[in-house]
């Protein structure tokens, strides 16, 4: 068995900032060094040019090709296009731990049944404070009742086997919900995990736009009712399409009284101040 397998990291961005110059250093700082770091700009027009010149590692791949084509379609092409055995997605704004790739490579390598394996994470503002940690994840979610309950996994904190994310794509039209989709189209023939570690610092500024995530819902609502009788009970489906329905009417109203915030205080629970000071410190190792 190969203990040191190349891992393609892919960071499709669009427009990110300084966020990009951050989430780059990260994967430089990691603990694992046998990567490569494909960047693939989808259409960015602010100041991408500069911040990646500021790297020098031959172990980074930029691909710009004009044109911008949406998230999905950019990761089928990363996956067709990466090296690696394995696959690691990141966002342009986020944070990598440093041991995220040791670790979960670590885990695929002994655990060479599972398909996808991600992690909890932290929380973090615009400017890389620690806000707190995301919701303890379902540790193996083995239905599709499990994701749509529990969720699966967050999505830029997995890792995967190459081969399995070419034999499962994203599906390219659904632009808000491409991950759940795929999760959902693949479980049954697929294994899952998520450990408990904390291996990414979650970018929390701000929510979707009120079109944007009512989109999303429509298209959750959409897949709820093409589900067969087999996957849920009548029930089921009905609180799901209800519980869909009544978060829309919820973003809305806090849309227009301006208190988003609340929101996104949702997705996440506070720190004890020990984890918290430990967290700091591997967040100013992630990007120092």
């Amino acid at each position: 068995m190969n203990l040191c397998p190349l891992v393609t990291i892919a960071i499709p961005f669009y427009n990110s900032g300084e966020y990009l110059k951050y989430a780059v250093k990260s994967v430089l700082n990691q603990t694992y060094a046998h990567w490569e770091l494909i960047l693939l700009n989808d259409g960015s027009t602010d100041n991408y040019e500069d911040i990646i010149s500021e790297f020098e590692d031959k172990r980074i791949r930029f691909i710009n090709d004009g044109y911008q084509l949406g998230l999905p379609a950019r990761l089928n092409q990363l996956s067709l296009i990466a090296h690696g055995e394995y696959y690691a997605r990141m966002d342009a704004d986020d944070i990598m731990h440093p041991q995220r790739i040791e670790l979960q490579v670590e885990f695929l390598v002994k655990h060479p049944e599972i398909d996808v394996v991600g992690s909890n994470a932290y929380y973090i503002d615009k400017d890389n404070s620690i806000l707190g940690v995301s919701k303890e994840l379902y540790q193996q979610p083995k239905t599709i009742a499990d994701i749509l309950n529990r969720g699966a996994f967050i999505h830029p904190s997995i890792l995967g086997k190459k081969e399995w994310f070419i034999k499962h794509p994203y599906n390219e039209k659904l632009l808000r919900m491409q991950d759940l989709a795929l999760w959902i189209s693949s479980v049954e023939d697929s294994r899952f995990f998520n450990m408990s570690d904390r291996l990414l610092f979650y970018r929390a500024v701000g929510v979707p736009s009120l079109s944007r995530y009512l989109r999303t819902q429509k298209y959750f609502r959409g897949y709820l009712r093409t589900v067969r009788e087999r996957d849920f009970r009548y029930s089921t489906i009905c609180k799901l399409y209800m519980k869909s329905l009544l978060k829309s009417v919820a973003y809305s109203l806090f849309s227009l009284i301006g208190r988003n915030d609340l929101l996104i205080r949702k997705r996440y629970s506070t720190l004890k101040s020990e984890i918290l000071a430990e967290a700091k410190l591997w967040l100013q190792r992630a990007i120092e």
